[in-house]
């Protein structure tokens, strides 16, 4: 139950590609990249069975290294999802709200992602953003990876909004 809050975000991002959105040879890249180590995602997932059907290694680990091979797990298993013809863009909106655990492997994700096809687009409201939270911490990491570029859109004005509305009257 802990891993299932824990990782939120992410899960809700697995259960999208379980719904049969990835291609068959996707899901065999993905199938290679997991290979026997997907136990601890299909827990938090159980709809990716239908990606990861073969048998998963049940080796009991210690916590810290569990965590660690889940971690892994989860980023070969995004990276696999994209290629050099076929990048995997991956968008997170309301970054702000996303756990601590997903930030994690988001992180890591982008971080591996300088020889992979990923391209990350994160959105987030940066006020109440404090320098000390997670969400900042992670901001500042994936800046310094690959080709970045931050965007800051200014809120709109009360003049901005009453036009937008107008033309759609």
């Amino acid at each position: 139950e802990f891993r299932r809050v824990l990782f939120r975000s992410v899960a809700e991002l697995f259960r999208g590609v379980s719904s049969g959105s990835i291609s068959a040879s996707s899901a065999e890249r993905v199938r290679a990249a997991v290979g026997d180590r997907g136990e601890d995602l299909l827990r938090l997932v159980p709809e990716l069975r239908g990606i990861l059907n073969g048998p998963m290694d049940r080796t009991d680990l210690a916590p810290e290294r569990r965590q660690q091979r889940f971690l892994n797990v989860a980023v070969n298993f995004l990276q696999a999802l994209g290629e050099r013809e076929s990048p995997l863009v991956l968008v997170v909106d309301d970054v702000q709200w996303v756990d601590d655990g997903s930030l994690q492997i988001l992180r890591r994700l982008m971080e591996s992602a300088e020889s992979r096809s990923v391209l990350g687009v994160f959105i987030v409201r940066t006020e109440g953003v404090k320098e000390s939270d997670s969400v900042q911490t992670f901001l500042e990491a994936v800046e310094t990876v690959g080709e970045t570029r931050r965007l800051v859109l200014e809120p709109l004005t009360e003049g901005q909004i009453t036009a937008i509305v107008d033309s759609m009257l």
